[in-house]
């Protein structure tokens, strides 16, 4: 019996074998990331997002995200910088989508729309943004005394509107944040005071499904600055997000923390430009 003994356990890992190295091949790190099923909701909060989804601008710290569900482009935002908020809420910021995967600036959308009452001055800005004398290359992170809640929501009553552009069939127009099939954006602050921005882009509005299949496509922003920017800051140069921020109310479930990183004086009066790359699965 002791000779056939080793033949049997031979035997037993000969068939339980493949059967391990299925279950390897099938884990969830072998899975590819678009793979991944997300609930969007046109709602301003990007929890539902996973964090492993989201590139970061390592020069503004704005995380952003694309996918799709086979109807409708979905693109996020995360603003964690006050500075960098204040800026593309007086300056505009444009969201582009070029379906040849370079980068122009042809088509897309802009929002906010720049606010024609803008300061223009870099000692004005300077001055709006936080950049004190003393310490003109970092933003004051003190403390002011009036109610961020009631500051967002002034905002929000002038942040009503976007500027569609370049898309094929469409004149260039102005319209509103909830249009039923069309663009839509939605936006919000959370309890650590981070924007966050979704949009959705019908895909019906770029080009057939047909032809979108396995499109590699490039999306870039610009946040309008009072000097041109000297270059396209590469998308090469991203960290992930660290999920330390605290919540209380709305709350902050996205983990992005706004005081983790200080923004240069030449990042807030400078134009920031930033891209990425997706391809499109249908």
């Amino acid at each position: 019996m002791s000779i056939h003994r080793p033949v049997a356990v031979y035997a037993l890992l000969f068939l339980f074998i493949p059967a391990f190295t299925f279950a390897i091949n099938t884990s969830p790190d072998s899975i590819n990331k678009d793979s991944i099923l997300i609930h969007h909701k046109n709602d301003g909060n990007t929890a539902e997002w996973p964090l492993s989804k989201f590139e970061t601008d390592v020069s503004t710290d704005i995380s952003y995200a694309i996918d799709n569900d086979k109807e409708n482009l979905y693109l996020a935002m995360n603003i964690p910088n006050e500075g960098i908020q204040m800026k593309l809420e007086k300056m505009g910021m444009k969201l582009f989508i070029d379906l040849k995967g370079k980068r122009k600036e042809g088509r897309g959308i802009a929002f906010p729309v720049k606010d024609e009452t803008a300061l223009t001055s870099a000692k004005d800005y300077n001055k709006a943004a936080g950049i004190t004398d003393e310490e003109n290359e970092k933003l004051s992170h003190t403390e002011k005394s009036v109610d961020k809640r009631t500051i967002h929501s002034m905002i929000a009553l002038r942040l009503n509107y976007m500027n569609v552009f370049g898309f094929e069939g469409i004149d260039t127009h102005d319209q509103g944040l909830n249009m039923p099939g069309s663009i839509n954006i939605a936006f919000a602050w959370d309890t650590a005071n981070v924007l966050h921005i979704e949009y959705i882009v019908p895909l019906k509005m770029l080009e057939t499904r047909e032809s979108l299949n396995q499109k590699d496509i490039s999306v870039g922003w610009k946040i309008n600055g009072i000097y041109p920017s000297d270059s396209f800051q590469q998308s090469g140069s991203r960290r992930r997000p660290r999920n330390n921020a605290s919540a209380a109310y709305g709350p902050n479930t996205t983990g992005f923390d706004p005081s983790r990183k200080i923004v240069t004086r030449e990042t807030i009066i400078r134009e920031n430009n930033f891209w990425g790359r997706y391809i499109i699965n249908i």
